[in-house]
């Protein structure tokens, strides 16, 4: 009985990494479709929305059938808790990848601002390094990207404070820059989903809630 838990705790664990392949990939794709303006990529991030939608899903009951069934305690426990809050996180991680994708499909094209894409790269490389926190159970690595999200922060808010001074300025912008605001705020907000994932893994593995 001990054997087969631990091979399902594996599986689950697998689970997630492949969960949060996808994920990654699909921000990749969006902020490529973005800075490159290819549909392509952003209507096959749209596509595949359904798929991480479903394997999350599945990710949650795999978590509630292993509690109910083998009632595991201590660590065991609060890996699958925290997998199944991770799980949740990295869909609307990927939710957000669809949203900057579809708007993508509406923005005509347009030279981005450079700090736009750094944000844009910045949070790209948090999500991958979260991911890297948990696979391998890394708290050091996780408790340093979490710290990223103040400055995640500080450069969204410049951003923000930026456009809407040039579209006071410049009112016939108003429609991409507004799509870009939005763009923004998705990227933040996906850089707080990574925050928590990183603060879910060091609970997992310390046992001991860190806010950041």
């Amino acid at each position: 009985m001990r054997h087969s838990f631990q091979q399902e705790l594996k599986e689950l664990n697998d689970n997630l990494v492949k969960l949060g392949i996808m994920v990654e990939e699909a921000i990749y794709y969006a902020i490529n479709s973005l800075r490159y303006n290819k549909n392509d990529l952003a209507q096959q991030v749209i596509n595949n929305d359904s798929k991480i939608d479903d394997f999350q899903l599945n990710i949650e009951e795999e978590c509630t059938q292993l509690i109910a069934l083998q009632q595991p305690v201590a660590k065991d426990l609060r890996r699958i808790v925290s997998i199944s809050k991770i799980s949740s996180n990295l869909e609307r991680i990927g939710d957000l990848a669809q949203n900057i994708a579809q708007i993508t499909l509406e923005l005509n094209p347009t030279r981005l601002p450079n700090d736009l894409l750094q944000l844009a790269e910045m949070v790209y490389k948090m999500v991958y390094q979260t991911l890297t926190a948990f696979v391998g159970d890394n708290i050091r690595l996780a408790r340093k990207i979490a710290r990223w999200d103040k400055e995640i922060d500080k450069l969204e808010q410049e951003l923000t404070e930026k456009l809407l001074k040039q579209m006071n300025k410049n009112p016939q912008s108003l429609t991409t820059k507004n799509h870009l605001l939005f763009i923004i705020r998705y990227l933040e907000r996906i850089a707080d989903y990574a925050t928590n994932i990183c603060e879910e893994t060091i609970y997992m593995l310390k046992g001991v809630r860190e806010e950041y």
